[in-house]
């Protein structure tokens, strides 16, 4: 495979430098990841972005739903802004380098979907204007466990910036 594919390992598959998290599904769903990034992702922790810093201190400590969040979560190849184990939630937050980088962005989306997860997208700059406004907007999606509508997010960043534009006073 590619440089960012990671495949999914049959039931006793090992690789070198690999471990396991149990997931959502139960404690036989294993998410693989690449230990070799588990300290690039205790740096970007520690240097996160301002928008990831934001909606961080909005989601810690299970305010949103009782869910708890992993920051810079190794998944596989790949390092996701915001993980919630208990439902399968990947939470990214898009900036200006996200155009940039499309057709990585694609597959490393393609990956995490196959593996199960729930991905939500939200722009920086919304987060940036209002975090309160997209942690009350996370509080309310089926995604993150809010009981109403359930099916897909498919919601686009100009839905919530309408959403967020209805909560500004």
């Amino acid at each position: 495979g590619g440089g960012g594919e990671v495949p999914l390992l049959r039931r006793g598959g090992r690789r070198p430098g690999w471990s396991f998290d149990s997931g959502k599904f139960g404690a036989n769903f294993k998410l693989p990841f690449n230990k070799n990034l588990v300290e690039r992702a205790r740096k970007l922790r520690k240097a996160g972005s301002l928008p990831e810093a934001l909606l961080w201190k909005e989601i810690k400590g299970k305010q949103i739903n009782g869910l708890n969040f992993d920051r810079q979560k190794v998944i596989g190849n790949y390092i996701v802004d915001f993980f919630c184990h208990e439902l399968g939630v990947v939470i990214e937050i898009d900036d200006k380098t996200h155009d940039m980088k499309a057709e990585y962005d694609e597959k490393r989306e393609k990956y995490l979907r196959g593996l199960g997860l729930e991905i939500i997208h939200i722009s920086a700059k919304d987060v940036l204007e209002n975090p309160a406004s997209v942690a009350l907007w996370l509080k309310t999606t089926p995604a993150c466990g809010h009981p109403s509508a359930g099916g897909e997010l498919t919601l686009s960043d100009k839905h919530i910036r309408d959403f967020l534009d209805y909560l500004r006073p």
